[in-house]
C-alpha cells in the first residue's frame, strides 16, 4: 500500500461539500447527571487499566540509562525554580520579621501570652460566636467552662456539686440561672414542688451574692 501524504483536489472537496448540502448536523445534546456520572465510571476504569498494566514493571537497565542520558545537564528556568520552591520573602520583609521577633524567647508561649489571646478571642469577640443559637450540649459545655464549682453544695454542704438552669433552660447561662447543688439536691429541684425549688433557687442566690460581696472586697 503506498505511503505518504493524501491532498484532497479541488475537485474532490466540491463532491463532498454537494453530499453535505442541505443535511443537518445533530445538535449536541445537554449532559444529564447520569452522563456524567457514566464518563467518571469509564474514566476510573482507564486509570485502573492502566495502573494494573504498569503494575510490578521495572523499567530495564537500558531504559533506566536512555532517560539518566535524556536528563543530563537539564535545568529548570529560574520562573520555574521559583514555582517549584513556593513564595520567596524579600531582604526587607525579613529583615522585618527579624526586627519583630528580636528579644522574643523561643520555645512555647508563655502562659500569660497565651492568657491574652484566649481573652481577646472569648465569647462574642470570637468569630465562631453563635449567641445563643447552640445546641443544648454546646449551651451546658459553656456553663461548665464559664462557672467552676464549689468544692462542697451550698445547700446541702455533699460533694460532688453540679449545676442547674433554674429556669430549665440550658440555654440562659446568666449567673442569677445557675445554681449550685449536689447531686441530691439536684434531684430534688427538678422533682419537688415549685415552692421547694424557689426555696433552693433562693439560697443559690445567696450563695451568689456572698461570692460577688467578696470579690468586691478584695477589688
Amino acid at each position: 500500500m503506498p505511503t505518504g501524504v493524501y491532498v484532497r483536489t479541488a475537485a474532490v472537496r466540491e463532491q463532498m461539500r454537494a453530499r453535505m448540502l442541505g443535511k443537518k448536523r445533530a445538535l449536541s445534546r445537554a449532559k444529564t447527571p447520569e452522563d456524567v456520572l457514566a464518563s467518571q465510571l469509564m474514566e476510573l476504569q482507564r486509570r485502573d487499566k492502566i495502573s494494573a498494566f504498569h503494575k510490578g514493571r521495572k523499567r530495564t537497565p537500558e531504559t533506566c540509562a536512555n532517560i539518566s542520558a535524556a536528563k543530563k545537564g537539564f535545568r529548570h528556568s529560574a520562573e520555574t525554580r521559583a514555582k517549584l520552591t513556593g513564595r520567596r520573602h524579600s531582604a526587607e520583609a525579613r529583615a522585618k520579621m527579624s526586627a519583630a521577633k528580636k528579644g522574643r524567647p523561643r520555645g512555647p508561649t508563655p502562659a500569660e501570652t497565651r492568657a491574652k489571646i484566649s481573652a481577646a478571642q472569648a465569647g462574642s469577640k470570637n468569630h465562631h460566636w453563635k449567641g445563643n443559637a447552640v445546641s443544648e450540649q454546646g449551651s451546658r459545655a459553656r456553663a461548665q467552662r464559664m462557672y467552676p464549682v464549689p468544692l462542697t453544695c451550698p445547700l446541702c454542704g455533699q460533694e460532688p456539686v453540679e449545676r442547674h438552669h433554674a429556669d430549665g433552660n440550658p440555654r440562659n447561662n446568666t449567673p442569677e440561672n445557675i445554681v449550685f447543688a449536689c447531686h441530691s439536691c439536684h434531684m430534688k429541684m427538678h422533682s419537688h414542688s415549685e415552692a421547694a425549688r424557689r426555696k433552693m433557687s433562693l439560697a443559690s442566690h445567696a450563695y451568689w451574692a456572698k461570692k460577688r460581696s467578696q470579690a468586691v472586697e478584695k477589688d
